[in-house]
């Protein structure tokens, strides 16, 4: 399922190629209508990036949200390069100004503009590795306020710039000539915004009538915040252990900013907590949210819930082992008796903030196996401990690599790392399952 909606997104332009080439696909090799195939390209991948810009229920279900979020900047990146060879070729055939061909133009521009910043400052991680890229994000921050929260509002200017590319396109000459080519292409752009405008009017306006509020908010460890929400009406959250939703507290601490959490509480009940390291501006200012404040949540999504009844090893990494929490209690309800394994690797032992609920559960279910790596010493030197070929051997009988289910949840490096190792060690590459949120 995965790769056949994976490869309908990437070929849903023969749709539209298929209207405007049918019985002269001959005609391809002129430059202007290598221009128009480049265009419609262009034009179906901006449309289909925001579609999945909704986080669509059952897109979610398919590929995980966070799967949906990387496609949709592919899809956006592989327009941005089919909207430059549109220009390029258009300019080798003829270039006439008129209304429509100068929406195309601010089109393409605005598209220009809200994905650079969008690279530079939403995936910021990246860049900050290069002094003169972080140099510039700073003196545009400082002087502009131009920041993660407010390129992210920016980046709603996307629908602005689907609707004027609509506008060029409808308006050509070539559309023009068959009403049924204005209907689909005008129909494709008219389902995107309403989808858009569902998920950015509709879907807060029903989050907020869902009247969750905030009952308590503590820190567990050092720079790690617990916050519990409970439903004025009692109402249940539904979803499954592991799963993660988007959070935003109406506190003039923190805005209105939409942000990602795994969820560390067990689904079905009318409470939800979630368990927050302070890595960034934002959620260092978390720990200020006072009890009482209006909590909106939109979720549940993601796939990172682990079957039942089959051997699983977990590794996490840091605030990683969030989402283990849940899955871990939720097993021992179910009285599961298949073995699971689960490490936690952390720099400090003070982040360690629940290992002992791991190791009650350890003592009373043979099933389960909790092994904690703490990698620097308390004067902040390498205790020389990991996770490596050695530690995962010496937990997991090497006759049940064949049929482990894993999931990593971490840092980029230990996803990456763990992945080639458990491979080596013959677990099947389909069974190694993460999430992303870096």
């Amino acid at each position: 399922m995965k790769t056949i909606f994976i490869l309908l997104l990437f070929i849903s332009p023969v749709v539209p190629l298929n209207l405007y080439f049918a019985g002269s696909w001959y005609s391809l090799l002129h430059s202007y209508s290598i221009a128009m195939v480049f265009g419609i390209f262009s034009y179906v991948y901006f449309t289909n990036t925001l579609i999945l810009s909704a986080r669509i229920s059952f897109v979610d279900k398919i590929l995980g949200n966070d799967r949906v979020l990387r496609i949709h900047a592919a899809l956006a990146q592989t327009a941005l390069f089919f909207a430059i060879l549109h220009v390029t070729f258009k300019l080798v055939y003829s270039f006439t100004i008129n209304v429509t061909i100068l929406a195309g133009i601010i089109a393409f521009i605005l598209f220009l503009l809200l994905m650079t910043l969008t690279v530079l400052y939403m995936n910021a991680g990246v860049f900050s590795r290069f002094k003169l890229t972080d140099r510039v994000n700073g003196f545009f921050k400082n002087r502009f306020l131009i920041d993660y929260s407010n390129v992210k509002l920016l980046h709603n200017g996307t629908v602005a710039a689907v609707l004027l590319i609509a506008f060029h396109c409808i308006g050509a000459a070539s559309t023009a000539e068959s009403s049924l080519r204005g209907t689909v292409m005008g129909g494709w752009t008219t389902i995107a915004v309403l989808i858009w405008i569902y998920h950015k009017i509709v879907r807060p306006f029903r989050n907020k009538r869902s009247r969750w509020k905030i009952c308590s908010v503590k820190k567990v460890a050092g720079n790690i915040v617990e916050m519990k929400m409970e439903n004025r009406n009692d109402k249940l959250f539904k979803g499954r252990a592991g799963q993660y939703a988007y959070f935003s507290f109406i506190s003039k601490h923190c805005g209105r900013e939409e942000h990602p959490f795994t969820i560390s509480s067990l689904p079905g009940r009318s409470d939800v907590t979630i368990t927050v390291k302070q890595l960034g501006d934002y959620t260092r200012r978390l720990e200020n949210v006072q009890p009482g404040v209006t909590a909106l949540i939109d979720g549940p999504y993601g796939k990172f819930v682990p079957p039942e009844g089959v051997p699983c090893l977990f590794i996490a990494g840091g605030i990683g082992i969030t989402p283990f929490i849940p899955i871990t209690e939720e097993k021992k309800i179910n009285r599961e008796t298949a073995p699971v394994f689960l490490i936690w690797s952390v720099r400090d032992s003070k982040e360690l903030f629940c290992k002992d609920t791991f190791e009650t559960i350890q003592s009373e279910y043979p099933w389960f196996t909790f092994n904690s790596v703490v990698t620097k010493n308390d004067n902040g030197q390498s205790s020389g401990k990991r996770i490596d070929k050695t530690l995962i051997s010496s937990l997991v009988n090497k006759n049940l690599f064949s049929e482990l289910h894993v999931y990593i949840c971490g840092p980029a490096s230990l996803r990456i790392a763990m992945t080639t190792l458990l491979k080596n060690l013959g677990v099947n590459g389909t069974r190694i399952h993460s999430e992303r949120f870096d």
